[in-house]
Parts: structure tokens; C-alpha cells; sequence
């Protein structure tokens, strides 16, 4: 199977344009870890404790509910209210204004920044500077639904501190526009490849642009420390804040900050769900690995943000002698029917075959269990690192998790996907090996659409002539692959490629990456060939129905279908004796291509059936539900 995927690779690299695939189906047959250090999966020491609720506690926790279901930005205020009074009879977070950060930001003045072509402009040039932080982001609704933005901070000498632009395209990446620019303060230095980027918008009134970032002190030899920007690109107002989570001192490290939104669903009431890694000193000299989460309730704001610091640990925890490691951590928002979720992934640790996820609900509380586990996929053995999670933000359940793997001493890429809202201890799809087999791959990222059902991730592979890749992959796992997305030849290994979307039909592709230094920034748009299957951009030919996945399926499952012209369709789900069990779709559509989710938790174990009438086309399949 290894010999197979790696040829398959090594074909990728015979030319460019599109490679269509289709991942294949994992089920973990492995110990699940119980939630703490790797080495025993019998140590639960470092796991949380599960408090019992007072009625008081469960009150305000459904107020809560109901005031953020509402959607009111009127009620903004009386929400935070309700959010501190449960930190405090809760003793589960600490609400803070977040510290104060003298850095500078201001405004751009809309100076323009020429590009080289269509398919690739140079946004920044200058060889002399690194660049130490990149990100972007694509606003999806409102009047600028389509504006693209990135986001990079520039390093010039350890004298000075690192320097920040904030710019912007109109016309899907073709021609730039300077928005702001700023510092951080003193002598300040961020991470290298440690920032990352969301935008929080309404249907109409003023949209935020965030920046989060891990830095340090004094030159970059200082303390660790996690910090962001909260910036209105509505009216421009905002400006620089640290984080700073109860006991902070000297021995503790923040970093690898990440951050996700429920913008989707709460377009004027959304939150910020923020996760990173983080170690401190302990007895023998042990560094304690582990990660902090916190929220922000009210991201509307361009000043320093009201931040709900969560006081318990997430799941994955470890204790060991040895110098300090960096560690990776990510996180996702998702919806499962009417509960709010996060899933968040931790890899690199000491037993770095493995990639751990854990889950919170909507107040940050951590869970054990079946929201806790760990796994090595069918590839148990390899070394993974550099895990990078994305979601819709939707309910579709579709949770992907891509990382690099080291393959007989070369790093490749690969991901796990889960249509069942990040339960990687069920059964879950895994991708072929992305990238050269002879050629080092470098660290990829993700984003996931809104409110689509589509992912897109970007990752490197250096040789004589670099390649950015750039892969879209569906909730159903087939994906669009374009094998070289950069204009210019060598490209930085350093500083990972971030993907994006541009909002034209049948050609959604977008990155920003930099030449080897790293130095430069380059923006790359624009997707030659059809992109069959993805996004529902391009009709089908012919009427079609699916083997649903994953088969046999508990309790969920999900079924794609395509109709190549507007009608009726129908889909019912029969028993072993032809009994309607279910009916899934009963409605007009619009000619496409669809993926339905079926949820059989209230059926029993059993041999079910299927069938999709339309425009004269019938088709039945089997599916085996196993409790």
C-alpha cells in the first residue's frame, strides 16, 4: 500500500494542473490513550475533574444559550454580564480586560502595491527583510464579500521591533492596496510561522479583521508570549493587545497561538475560541506540556477585548526532563445539531506517532472520554507533526486534520477526515501521501470554507524548482490537487504557504506564500481545468447516487447524489423488509451535485436500504448499521 501511494506521488510531479482522488476509510483499532502523558495510557493523572453543577451554574448556562441563539447585537452587553457571573460561581475561567501592548498601528492610505502578473503579484519586495508571520483572509459576505486580505510582519534587525502590513484586493488577488501599517513595541520579535487570522463580519454594519500572534521580548530573547490586533476595516480604528493568563510568570511559554469563530452562525453574536501551547517548569527540572484556551464574548470591539481565561488544562498532558520543545496546536469550531463544540488537535509530543484531539463545549470546558483521544491512523508507526485542523463552521460534521509525516526519512504530507464532527475514534478517511517522495515537504495549513463543505490546504515541497501545493477536499473526500501554485522558482521552507479562496465560480484558488529567506511576499490566484465535484460550481452530466460513507456507518453517515437538471427528489431510507425508516430528501432542487448527512441514531443494527427517484432515474444502495 506504502510502494502505491508513493508512486502515486512521485506521478504528481510529472506535471501540473488538476489531480482528482479520493481518500480511503481508517477504523482505529488501536488502544485509545485515557487523556494524559503518552508513554502510559493508563496515567490519568493530569486529567481534569469533572465538577458537579450547581443549579445556579446550569441557570445561567441556559441564559446564556438562549441570549447568543437569539443573534441580537443589541444584547451584546447583557451576554458578557451573564459570561463573567458564570466564570465566577463556575471557578472554571477568569474574565480580564486584555493587558495593554504599546505597539503602533495606522492607517495605509490606500497606497498601491504593484504586481507582476495575473497568476502571481509580489506584494512586499525587499530581500534585505525576513518575514517572520503570514496569514490571510476572505470576507464572504456583505458589501465586500470577495475582498481578500493578508496579513505579514516584517523582520529588519534585532534593534528594532518587527514591523506589520495589513493589505488588501478587490479584484481577487490581482492588484493590492496598502491598509495599515505598524510595530510592535520596544524590540519586540514574533515567531517565525506563528500567527494566524479571522474575520468577523455582518450581513451589514462593521467587519473586523483579527491577528493573533506568539512573539518575544527583548530581540526575540525574551520571554514567550502570546499577543494580537483587533482592527475595524469598516471605519479603520484598532490596535495592538497581549494575552495574560492568571499566574503568568518568567518559567511559562505561550505560544503556537490559534483561534477560531462561530461568525457563521452568529453573524452579530459570534465568539472567539482561542487555544495554544504552552509549557511551564516543573519538579526535576520537567517541562510540563500542555495548552491554554481562553474566549473573547464580544470580538465587535477595536480596543483591547474582554478575555475569558479557561482555568483547567485541555487533555493532552505530559511531564518530562530534557530541553524545551515546541509543540503545535489547533483549533476548530463546530456545530453539532444544536450544541456548539470545539475540537482541538496537539502534536509533536514525545510519542509523536500519534496526533491528540480533545473537545470543549461552548464555555471552554474540556471533555474526556469519546471527546478525548489520540491516534496514528493506519500509519501508526510514522512520526507526525505540524497538525493543522479546519471545519465549515457549520453542522455538517465535516472535521479534517492535516499534518506532515516523516515516510522513510522524508517528510510528506497527508490528513484524516471525519464527517462525524471530529471523532477520530471512529472510523474516519485518510489521504494518499501529498508531496515529493524524494523531495522534502514543509508544514502545511488549512482553512475551511464557511458554510460550504469544501477545505483547502497549502504545503511546500523544495527541489531545483519549488512547488506550492494547494489541495481542495470535499466533506466527502475527493479532492482537486494544483501542483504548483508560485510564480517564483524557490520558495521558503521556513515560513509555510497559507491558503485562501477567492468567490468566483469554478475558480476559487488562492495563496500567499514567500521566497526562500524567507523574504518577499507573493499572492497566487487563478485555477486553470474544471473543478468537477467541488463547491457544486460545475453541473453534472448525468444523474448519480453514491455508496454512502463511511459503510457500515454508527450512528452517522453521509450520502452524495447529483441531478443535471431542476426537479423533484426524492430519497427514502427503507428497513430489511421494505419498511420506510427514513426519508432524507423530499424536495425541488436545483440542478448540482449534493451530500446529505443521515443520522440513524434512533434506528437499530441492521441492513438498511436507500433509494433516489428524479426525472426518471432511480438507483438503490445498501448501507449496514452497526451499534
Amino acid at each position: 500500500m506504502k510502494q502505491t501511494f508513493l508512486f502515486t506521488t512521485f506521478l504528481f510531479l510529472l506535471f501540473t494542473g488538476y489531480i482528482q482522488a479520493q481518500d480511503f476509510p481508517f477504523t482505529p483499532q488501536d488502544i485509545q490513550y485515557k487523556g494524559n502523558n503518552t508513554h502510559d495510557i493508563n496515567d490519568v493523572s493530569g486529567v481534569n475533574a469533572v465538577k458537579p453543577k450547581t443549579q445556579e451554574q446550569i441557570d445561567l448556562e441556559n441564559r446564556i444559550t438562549l441570549l447568543k441563539n437569539s443573534n441580537d447585537a443589541s444584547k451584546r452587553d447583557q451576554l458578557e454580564d451573564l459570561n463573567r457571573r458564570l466564570g465566577k460561581i463556575s471557578g472554571d475561567f477568569t474574565v480580564n480586560t486584555a493587558q495593554s501592548y504599546n505597539g503602533v498601528i495606522l492607517p495605509g492610505n490606500n497606497e498601491p502595491v504593484t504586481g507582476d502578473n495575473f497568476q502571481n503579484t509580489r506584494i512586499y519586495n525587499n530581500t534585505a527583510n525576513s518575514i517572520k508571520g503570514l496569514g490571510t483572509a476572505t470576507e464572504t459576505v456583505g458589501p465586500n464579500a470577495g475582498r481578500i486580505w493578508a496579513v505579514y510582519f516584517i523582520s529588519a534587525n534585532t534593534s528594532s521591533p518587527d514591523s506589520l502590513r495589513v493589505v488588501y484586493s478587490t479584484n481577487n488577488g490581482i492588484t493590492w492596496l496598502t491598509y495599515a501599517t505598524g510595530w510592535l513595541g520596544g524590540t519586540d520579535k514574533i515567531n517565525f510561522d506563528d500567527l494566524d487570522v479571522e474575520i468577523i463580519e455582518r450581513p451589514t454594519g462593521d467587519r473586523f479583521l483579527w491577528v493573533l500572534y506568539g512573539y518575544r521580548a527583548t530581540g526575540g530573547a525574551g520571554r514567550w508570549l502570546a499577543g494580537g490586533i483587533t482592527l475595524n476595516i469598516s471605519t479603520f480604528a484598532g490596535g495592538f493587545f497581549a494575552f495574560g493568563w492568571p499566574g503568568n510568570d518568567p518559567d511559562k511559554r505561550y505560544y503556537n497561538v490559534r483561534f477560531t469563530s462561530d461568525n457563521f452562525y452568529y453573524p452579530s453574536g459570534a465568539y472567539l475560541y482561542i487555544a495554544c501551547s504552552f509549557d511551564s517548569l516543573g519538579a526535576s527540572s520537567q517541562r510540563i506540556n500542555t495548552q491554554k484556551y481562553a474566549r473573547i464574548t464580544n470580538p465587535y470591539v477595536s480596543s483591547s477585548p474582554a478575555v475569558s481565561y479557561q482555568a483547567q488544562k485541555f487533555w493532552w498532558y505530559s511531564a518530562e526532563a530534557g530541553p524545551q520543545r515546541n509543540l503545535y496546536t489547533d483549533i476548530a469550531f463546530f456545530r453539532n445539531g444544536t450544541s456548539d463544540s470545539v475540537i482541538v488537535s496537539f502534536s509533536g509530543v514525545p510519542d509523536s506517532t500519534r496526533v491528540f484531539f480533545s473537545k470543549a463545549n461552548n464555555s471552554g470546558t474540556p471533555t474526556t472520554g469519546a471527546g478525548a483521544t489520540s491516534t496514528g491512523g493506519s500509519i501508526p508507526t510514522l512520526y507526525k507533526t505540524w497538525a493543522r485542523l479546519s471545519s465549515n463552521q457549520n453542522d455538517n460534521g465535516s472535521i479534517i486534520c492535516v499534518f506532515r509525516v516523516n515516510v522513510a526519512g522524508n517528510w510528506n504530507v497527508r490528513y484524516f477526515r471525519s464527517s462525524l464532527w471530529g471523532n477520530f475514534a471512529a472510523t474516519f478517511g485518510e489521504s494518499i501521501y501529498w508531496g515529493s517522495s524524494v523531495n522534502t515537504n514543509y508544514q502545511p495549513d488549512i482553512v475551511g470554507k464557511k458554510g460550504t463543505n469544501v477545505h483547502k490546504f497549502a504545503f511546500t515541497t523544495v527541489a531545483s524548482s519549488d512547488s506550492v501545493h494547494y489541495v481542495t477536499v470535499n466533506s466527502a473526500g475527493t479532492t482537486t490537487h494544483i501542483l504548483k501554485m508560485n510564480g517564483f522558482a524557490i520558495t521558503s521552507g521556513t515560513q509555510g504557504p497559507k491558503p485562501g479562496f477567492r468567490n468566483i465560480a469554478n475558480d476559487s484558488c488562492f495563496v500567499v506564500y514567500c521566497e526562500s529567506g524567507p523574504s518577499n511576499v507573493w499572492a497566487s490566484g487563478g485555477c486553470s481545468g474544471n473543478m468537477t465535484g467541488i463547491e457544486n460550481n460545475t453541473l453534472p452530466s448525468e444523474y448519480s447516487l453514491s455508496q454512502n460513507y463511511p459503510n457500515p456507518f454508527n450512528p452517522s453517515t453521509t450520502i452524495a447524489y447529483s441531478i443535471p437538471k431542476p426537479g423533484f427528489v426524492s430519497i427514502i431510507v427503507y428497513d430489511i423488509l421494505g419498511k420506510e425508516a427514513a426519508v432524507l430528501v423530499n424536495e425541488n432542487k436545483q440542478a448540482g451535485s449534493y451530500i446529505v448527512d443521515f443520522n440513524a441514531s434512533r434506528l437499530s443494527s441492521g441492513v438498511y436500504f436507500y433509494k433516489i427517484t428524479s426525472g426518471g432515474f432511480t438507483s438503490v444502495k445498501k448501507m449496514v448499521l452497526m451499534k
